[in-house]
């Protein structure tokens, strides 16, 4: 089985930058409103943006994996929004795969905070964008590319690969 795991080149290892303490979020919506990255603004300054790239996985098919970067900075037209204050304490992790066509990919993340509020960052539907749970409620922000009940759910945990 082919496994196409999250993008990520920065200095620490992903499992440390996606637990850390999370103040608020910015996203990146297309002109109908459909979500296309979003920024996890941390407590320290630093920010994480999350996006899908699509990879080829058979003849006329395609699946989304996540993609994440370091920022440091707004850039376009963004929506900046508040999240749940129970989300700047260390959060917990879990990584969401899908299997499809032979191939295991690493297609979404769901950040837990302690007391129990979740946001969920997945592929969505439309090649390119994601959907996002848990943040704010309105059309097409939440069009996953899967059922979610199609998603492994495995805790990413610090020391781990």
């Amino acid at each position: 089985m082919e496994n196409l795991t999250y993008g990520w080149e920065g200095p620490n290892p992903l499992a440390v930058e996606v637990t850390k303490p999370i103040d608020h979020v910015s996203i990146y919506f297309d002109e109908h409103g459909r979500p296309m990255d979003i920024t996890l603004w941390r407590t320290d300054g630093s920010g994480l943006t999350v996006f899908s790239e699509m990879h080829d996985i058979a003849e006329r098919m395609e699946i989304g994996v996540l993609r994440f970067e370091q920022s440091k900075s707004l850039s376009g037209s963004r929506v900046t929004l508040p999240i749940a204050p129970e989300f700047r304490q260390r959060v917990d992790a879990f990584k969401l795969s899908v299997h499809e066509s032979g191939v295991k990919a690493e297609s979404g993340i769901l950040l837990r905070a302690k007391g129990g509020s979740e946001i969920t960052i997945v592929a969505a539907a439309m090649p390119c964008f994601i959907a996002i749970k848990g943040v704010v409620e309105q059309p097409h922000i939440f069009e996953p590319e899967y059922p979610m009940e199609k998603y492994e759910r495995l805790p990413i945990r610090i020391g781990e690969s």
